[in-house]
């Protein structure tokens, strides 16, 4: 299993995102990358929808005795939340390069809100690399729901992601 471990700043990031929701087929209408907090507008033929998000780089999970658990880490974003509803959303996002395909993991967002200190969000490297393979995954590990996908199949995902957050509410 070869993940690129290369750092990505801020902007690298952020272009990986766009290049995987254009190339899954919406047009970026609208851009707000000034804050940590991302704002964007999206649509493609038929839908519509505004996405507040954190992209960071999933790396190391920390553990020397589990070296398949990747992660994140956000601090205390209760302040930045939107309500989702059924075309506006809040995503914790992570990319990661699995054997050339850039991947993209979303976490629930309003799991980590109200906490002081730092929390991880972490993800399996094997599913990372069923997700390569399938192009989209929807996954339950540690006791939360988690949505991942490929550079082409971000439409499955927001509308995955959506729904479920927006009847979880």
């Amino acid at each position: 299993m070869e993940t690129n471990n290369k750092i990505l700043e801020k902007e690298e990031l952020l272009n990986v995102f766009f290049q995987i929701v254009e190339n899954s087929g919406f047009v970026v209408t609208e851009k707000d990358i000034s804050t940590e907090i991302n704002k964007i507008k999206i649509k493609d033929t038929a839908r519509k929808f505004e996405l507040h998000f954190i992209v960071k780089n999933i790396s190391y999970g920390g553990r020397k005795e589990k070296e398949d658990i990747k992660r994140i880490q956000v601090g205390n974003i209760k302040d930045h939340l939107v309500t989702t509803n059924r075309i506006r959303t809040h995503m914790l996002c992570g990319i990661i390069n699995y054997e050339g395909k850039n991947i993209l993991v979303v976490w629930n967002s309003y799991l980590y809100t109200n906490h002081t200190t730092n929390r991880s969000c972490y993800i399996h490297l094997e599913t990372i690399k069923k997700c390569a393979k399938q192009g989209y995954l929807l996954t339950s590990e540690f006791d939360q729901e988690i949505w991942l996908c490929d550079e082409t199949h971000f439409g499955l995902l927001i509308r995955d992601y959506i729904n479920f957050i927006y009847i979880g509410n």
